[in-house]
Formats: C-alpha cells, sequence, structure tokens
C-alpha cells in the first residue's frame, strides 16, 4: 500500500491516536459555580463541613458581633439557618447532614465539654432532638435496619463509640478489645447501612490502620464488627475518610516517601494505590467518594501563595478542579474539595485574590451544556 491510499490510512491512524489521546485527557463533566453568599454578610466566618444529595451544607459559622462558633445549615432555597444553641452551652458545630435533613453535631462549654445533639431540618425544630453528654457525632447515616439511624462520635479524649439513634433514643456501642491509643483515633464517615470507616492508631508503635466497622441492628439491638482495611506490609500511615454505599472506601496511605490516595473497591476490599494528583504533589488525600465512583480530595503543592490544588478523580485519572469550572469569577481559585454528593455535586473551599478566607465557600453543580476551562467536555 502507497501513494495516497497509504497517506490516507496513516492520516486516519494519527487522528484516532489524537482523538483516544484527546478522550483520554477529557474531563468527565463540567461544572458552574453556586457561591454559599449569605456566608459572608456581617463579616461572618464559616466553616463547611458535609454536603447531601438535596445541596444542603452544614458547618459552623461565627462573626466579629458573636465570637463564638454556632452550627449552621445552608439550603438552595432557604439560605442559612443558625441553629439555635441550649441555654448553658456557648458554642455548637455541626459536622453532618443526611438525606433525610437529620443534622448531627456537637455543643460544648468549659463547664460540660462536648455535648451531641441531632437535628431536623425537615420538621423544622427549633431545639436539639436529643443531647448525649461527652459524644462529638461525626458522621451520619441515611438508614438503617429497623429504621434507626447510626452516628459515628468519639469522645474527648479520642475514645471512639457508636452512637445509635433508634425510636428517638441514643445509645452507645463501645469498641472493646482493641489495641488502640486513646486520644488519636477518627470516626470519620458512615453509609446507608451502617457501615463506619475511621482511624484507630496502635500505642506501640503509633501505626495508623484504617478500619472499617460493620453494624448490623434489628431496631432493638445492635451487633458490632471490626475489620483493619488491607495495606501492604510497606505502608504504615493509613486513614480511611470516606465510604459510598456501595461500600468503597477512600482515604490516603503514607510510606517513607509519599503519601497517595488510597481506594478499598467493594465488595472485595482489595487495597488500590490511586498515587498523587500531580508529578510534583508527594501527598494526596481523597476526602470522599459518591456511588458514582467519583472522588474529591487535595494535595498541597509548591504553589508560590501555599495553595492546595483541590481535584476529582474519575475514570482513572486525575483532574484539577479549576479547569473544569467554566464561571470561575476572576481573581477567585478552588482551594480544596470537601465533599462530593451523588449528584455527583461538589462542596469546594474558596480563594480570593490569593488569600484563603474562612468564610468563603461554594457548591460546584454539574453543568452538561458548557465546557470546561480546562478541556472539552466528553
Amino acid at each position: 500500500m502507497n501513494g495516497p491510499t497509504a497517506r490516507l490510512v496513516l492520516a486516519l491512524l494519527i487522528s484516532l491516536g489524537c482523538m483516544i489521546e484527546t478522550r483520554a485527557s477529557d474531563p468527565p463533566l463540567c461544572y458552574r459555580m453556586k457561591r454559599l453568599a449569605d456566608l459572608d454578610s456581617v463579616l461572618r466566618r464559616a466553616v463547611a463541613c458535609s454536603l447531601n444529595d438535596a445541596g444542603e451544607v452544614t458547618g459552623l459559622i461565627s462573626s466579629d458581633i458573636e465570637p463564638f462558633a454556632r452550627p449552621f445549615v445552608w439550603s438552595p432555597r432557604g439560605g442559612t439557618k443558625i441553629l439555635p444553641i441550649p441555654p448553658g452551652l456557648t458554642r455548637g458545630f455541626a459536622y453532618d447532614i443526611n438525606n433525610q435533613g437529620v443534622v448531627c453535631g456537637s455543643f460544648w462549654s468549659q463547664k460540660t465539654g462536648h455535648v451531641g445533639f441531632l437535628w431536623s431540618t425537615r420538621n423544622r425544630i427549633a431545639a436539639p432532638l436529643t443531647l448525649l453528654p461527652g459524644i462529638k457525632p461525626s458522621a451520619l447515616s441515611n438508614r438503617m435496619e429497623g429504621g434507626g439511624i447510626i452516628v459515628g462520635g468519639t469522645r474527648t479524649e479520642g475514645i471512639p463509640e457508636l452512637v445509635v439513634w433508634i425510636a428517638g433514643n441514643l445509645t452507645t456501642v463501645k469498641f472493646s478489645g482493641m489495641d488502640f491509643t486513646p486520644g488519636t483515633n477518627e470516626i470519620n464517615d458512615i453509609n446507608s447501612d451502617g457501615v463506619v470507616v475511621g482511624t484507630l492508631t496502635r500505642e506501640d508503635d503509633f501505626k495508623a490502620t484504617p478500619f472499617r466497622w460493620t453494624a448490623q441492628g434489628d431496631g432493638q439491638s445492635l451487633a458490632l464488627s471490626a475489620d483493619p482495611l488491607p495495606t501492604p506490609p510497606d505502608y504504615f500511615l493509613g486513614r480511611a475518610y470516606g465510604i459510598n454505599d456501595r461500600g468503597d472506601i477512600v482515604g490516603s496511605m503514607a510510606d517513607l516517601f509519599d503519601d497517595s490516595v488510597a481506594s478499598w473497591q467493594a465488595p472485595d476490599l482489595e487495597f488500590v494505590d490511586l498515587g498523587q494528583a500531580g508529578p510534583f504533589e508527594l501527598v494526596s488525600r481523597a476526602l470522599a467518594i459518591n456511588n458514582k465512583r467519583f472522588l474529591v480530595g487535595y494535595s498541597p503543592n509548591d504553589h508560590p501563595l501555599g495553595l492546595d490544588t483541590p481535584w476529582l478523580y474519575a475514570e482513572g485519572q486525575f483532574h484539577d478542579m479549576n479547569r473544569l469550572v467554566h464561571d470561575i469569577p476572576p481573581g477567585v481559585e478552588i482551594y480544596r474539595a470537601w465533599d462530593i454528593n451523588n449528584e455527583a455535586q461538589a462542596l469546594v473551599h474558596l480563594v480570593s485574590h490569593g488569600a484563603p478566607t474562612a468564610f468563603d465557600w461554594a457548591i460546584l453543580e454539574p453543568d452538561f451544556g458548557g465546557g470546561c476551562s480546562g478541556g472539552t467536555k466528553p
């Protein structure tokens, strides 16, 4: 084969190769930005913690007028609602919100320490549903066998416990017979089936091990089994930050040289090292995963202002989230990606004019009609 035919075939092959290369680097979706604008009114300072499938956000907020932190819920229709603090308590923190609009968090005072609470946005209840002294609830399930709701919590001393809410009553399940160091343990996330993930640190060598706890209950009692997630022998510091309803778990694993994104994919939970978000970023952490297996997280880098790289991991690739949004205002960058829901909406922290602020947050919403700033939407 020669002449025009050979050149045509060669051109087709080159074209196909370019298409494959372009397709491989294409982002999985493009985003538009919705800034949580009313969070920054009256010099408010907010820290957002969680995002549910309805696009509701929860966290803590303060201002120059009210310097003590108070829990808040932000919704697309209602804006910001600050939750009331009971008498005798001085500040509050809202850590998670589920798809039923139930918020978990804790109030605090110097006299009482942390007091856990549950609060319902759907019923517009103006006071906490239930208080539990000493517990800092950190994760909330959407459902559980028997209609209960499981809350992962940690005592102030760092002793992990599960808080179980059944028919309006809270009970705790302690982790017995487990080797861990008080003060260094975490319960980070829970899925709709009551599977909890977190980290325990061993007392003898301070090796951090990611764990999965599986809870099975009938609405009256609860059984708990604990399983360390499989890790390679040369990794010594592991953390489990997020779990989806399929049972996939994400976090980070560190060896002597770097800190990589870790994935344990259901059902076998085989460990997969996903690497780092970029060639010069030795630390990458995945904070959340949705049911589509989209991951979000961040990577500290060599940015001249010390800013992190926020990323979305999908279809086997890391994508800088600043390049996925087509309507970022001038002078604004995405600093970190904190959460992602099952609608592929992402909760992100913003930087304005090169300086991170404590109140500038946004939800990135999939935009199937617009193009990304860093590539072409497939």
